[in-house]
């Protein structure tokens, strides 16, 4: 399992997108937009894709994004806590049924993008190992340009 966040593991520089400035020699990320993968590509930079649903996540890897981001970062802190919204409890579950979803069209398809859950914490890893994604990377490392 790949685990960006911790300390003593060596990482690549990750940055989340605010505009379409790419940073070289970091992993551009930003919500999945076929204008930005398109400059991405032209500039020649790595880049990570926010899914937000299938056809997103086979997309980004046939588009040849490095990295296809899950955002579970409320995810994994799901069990310690008692969900009051429902829309929110809602909300979590759909997010690990999309994690799962895509770490199982990686496995079938041999995906070249690896899947990263975005979470708040290194916390709880089993679960994310459970779900089967091929790592994890703390919401933290996404810095904004």
């Amino acid at each position: 399992m790949l685990i960006f966040g911790h300390k003593l593991i060596e990482k690549p520089e990750f940055c989340w997108l605010t505009r379409a400035e790419f940073k070289q020699n970091a992993v551009n990320c930003f919500i999945y937009d076929e204008s930005l993968i398109q400059k991405a590509q032209k500039a020649g930079v790595e880049f990570g894709i926010l899914a937000q649903n299938a056809d997103e996540i086979l997309l980004a890897n046939a588009l040849s994004a490095k990295f296809i981001l899950i955002d579970g970062a409320d995810f994994l802190n799901l069990a310690n806590q008692n969900a009051k919204n429902q829309a929110l409890k809602n909300a979590k579950i759909s997010t690990k049924k999309l994690a799962k979803k895509a770490s199982k069209m990686a496995e079938f398809y041999l995906f070249d993008s690896k899947i990263l859950l975005i979470t708040n914490s290194l916390e709880k890893l089993e679960k994310a190992y459970k779900i089967g994604v091929d790592g994890v990377i703390l919401k933290e490392l996404l810095q904004k340009i």
